[in-house]
């Protein structure tokens, strides 16, 4: 991803159900579920969860390792959003708050 050389972005990563693991600038920055080679080997994330990942410094080399068995039941479906972390720290805990609301009213 191309920004500013030195500045800082998080990555808000939306609830997925799949599993994948996400580096970026080769550190791992967060991860959901298992990903595998086969079905057999892949353990897809149990629930909706959604990530907000520390500040990495520009330019961003983004590599997501993912396994989409899953895909019928959710699958990788939402990109991330890349920000400065002042700036998406509130809008994620308001996403947070209203998926848990509303996976609470679907399973009522």
């Amino acid at each position: 991803m191309r920004c500013p050389a030195g500045q800082q972005v998080a990555l808000a990563m939306p609830a997925q159900r799949t599993a994948l693991r996400m580096y970026v600038n080769g550190r791992l920055a967060m991860a959901q579920g298992r990903p595998g080679r086969s079905a057999a080997e892949a353990q897809p994330a149990i629930g909706q969860r959604a990530v907000l990942t520390d500040t990495f410094a520009c330019p961003l080399r983004i590599t997501v390792h993912i396994s989409s068995y899953e895909h019928r039941a959710g699958g990788f479906v939402r990109p991330p959003i890349a920000g400065p972390l002042e700036v998406l720290a509130p809008d994620f805990k308001q996403r947070l708050a209203l998926d848990t609301i509303l996976l609470g009213a679907y399973r009522c």
